[in-house]
């Protein structure tokens, strides 16, 4: 790389939410999974284990953090893909009256008896139904 050259400081792609969860659903395979927090607090390691929601988080800025300390852009990005996770867990109708996407995805990945791989799997999931309802062209499967 050359002096002069300034290496992009986002993205060369746009991220869509099905990119994020399939990111979070490798975070939470590869760094592991934890409940009650979003991030495992009883570590000091730069990629904590995390919760369903850390794991989104993590996989939309590539650091482990909540999101209100992410910059706007970053922030909304999060909760696009937040919102459509908490709505594919659960079909609220109406996207004004539906609750708290973080907390909601806390308390569905906090059950007592959930496993690593049914929110490994679950985030895939509605990965490829972002896809299938997000169609940009090309052949259909």
């Amino acid at each position: 790389m050359k002096a002069t050259h300034n290496p992009p400081t986002r993205p060369v792609v746009d991220l869509t939410p099905a990119d994020i969860l399939r990111c979070a659903a490798v975070y939470l395979k590869t760094r592991g999974w934890t409940r009650g927090n979003f991030f495992n607090p009883l570590t000091s390691v730069p990629f904590p284990s995390a919760c369903a929601a850390g794991a989104i988080c993590a996989a939309t800025v590539g650091r482990s953090t909540v999101p209100a300390d992410l910059s706007s852009t970053d922030r909304s990005l999060a909760y696009q893909a937040l919102a459509f996770f908490a709505d594919y867990l659960n079909d609220f109708g109406d996207p004004n009256n539906r609750p708290d996407a973080v907390n909601f995805i806390g308390d569905w990945n906090d059950e007592t008896d959930r496993t690593a791989a049914e929110a490994i799997n679950t985030l895939n999931d509605a990965a490829t139904e972002w896809d299938r309802q997000h169609h940009t062209g090309g052949e259909t499967a």
